[in-house]
């Protein structure tokens, strides 16, 4: 019997004979999958970097919060002949205690005359800076303490950061200047305070500058004590430490402590008086217009005075002791007429309520 269905017949066909269609794919399933696994990693190693910078630069961000670089002082020679115009003062608010030698107050430990006392200066921040500059006679003034410097805006008073610290003082005596190092800088713009304080140098020959004691015999044979102020043109800065430059205009408000027996005169009015212990009395004045160091002036006496008003309102007094009180008549109607005559010249009307003139002692 004869089988209908033919001999079956395998064709095996060697790999290397393969058709280049079948290597193809195979090779580029292989690179394919490399390649995802190039990208995985690439992926996961930017990943890391971003991660690892962001945390770096946290951390430096936070240290340098932290870490403030120390401020750069300036350097003052012998030819610093002015001052910086870093900082404006503003505002000066003085307390002078003045010992005559013949006050209730007086002790055999402090015989000369001498004063001491405080100033809260108010200034304003004109440039970044980080020291503070001012003037203080060497021979006549001594600074004992400095405050921190306050920020004075109300906004941040009473913050830790409001607060600057004088971390040291330098003298340059050459110039009469105190300097005043800070722990930062201060900020354009804002306004500050800080208070000294400070006390006269006795003095062992007489001197007719700053605040000086004079001395007259009166009718009865016996002598008295004054103290007067000569500030112009740079004295101011032997009765307390000031920017004493004549374009440095500020308000003054002036509290003097002197002896009961005697009286207070400034360049304002009276705006309050307080009595102490042991003989003593505050005169406080009203804040001056803006004015130059040279302007302040400060007087202790036992004078009597005249007045009379002036064209335009303002209260005329001269102040001389009893027995010049007459003869002082002729120097208060000179300065009733020299005033109008004056406001009428230079079309400005005298900016104060008040005009005081003084006939000081014969002796000094």
């Amino acid at each position: 019997m004869t089988n209908s269905t033919g001999p079956v017949v395998a064709v095996v066909v060697p790999l290397d004979e393969q058709t280049n269609d079948d290597k193809f794919d195979l090779t580029s399933h292989k690179t394919a999958r490399r390649n995802v696994k190039l990208i995985v990693v690439f992926a996961v190693i930017v990943t890391i970097t971003v991660i690892f910078a962001v945390v770096l630069g946290l951390t430096i961000r936070d240290k340098g919060e932290d870490e403030k670089h120390p401020p750069v002082y300036p350097i003052i020679t012998n030819d610093s002949y002015r001052l910086p115009t870093d900082v404006t003062p503003i505002n000066y608010n003085i307390t002078l205690q003045v010992f005559l030698g013949v006050s209730v107050a007086f002790t055999e430990d402090q015989p000369t005359f001498h004063f001491n006392g405080s100033v809260e200066i108010t200034f304003r921040c004109e440039t970044s800076t980080a020291f503070l500059l001012l003037h203080q006679h060497m021979g006549k003034l001594q600074v004992a303490q400095v405050s921190d410097v306050r920020l004075a805006d109300a906004a941040a008073a009473g913050t830790e950061s409001s607060v600057v610290r004088v971390v040291d003082r330098q003298l340059f005596p050459v110039h009469d200047m105190i300097g005043f190092y800070l722990d930062d800088y201060l900020v354009p713009g804002h306004e500050y305070t800080f208070t000294l304080e400070f006390w006269s140098t006795p003095q062992t020959t007489p001197s007719l500058s700053g605040l000086y004691p004079s001395s007259y015999v009166d009718s009865n044979g016996t002598e008295r004590y004054i103290a007067v102020t000569q500030m112009a043109a740079t004295l101011a800065r032997e009765v307390f430490p000031c920017w004493d430059e004549s374009h440095f205009r500020a308000t003054f408000q002036l509290t003097v402590v002197h002896d009961e027996n005697t009286i207070a005169l400034s360049n304002t009015e009276i705006a309050l008086q307080r009595r102490h212990s042991s003989g003593w009395l505050s005169t406080t004045f009203m804040p001056t217009v803006k004015m130059s160091t040279y302007l302040v002036a400060v007087v202790v006496c036992n004078f009597n005075y005249i007045e009379e008003v002036s064209l335009h309102g303002s209260v005329v007094r001269i102040f001389a002791r009893d027995e010049w009180l007459e003869a002082a008549d002729y120097s208060l109607q000179a300065a009733l007429r020299i005033l109008p005559y004056f406001e009428h010249k230079y079309q400005h009307m005298y900016p104060m309520r008040k005009l005081g003139k003084l006939c000081p002692a014969a002796n000094i």
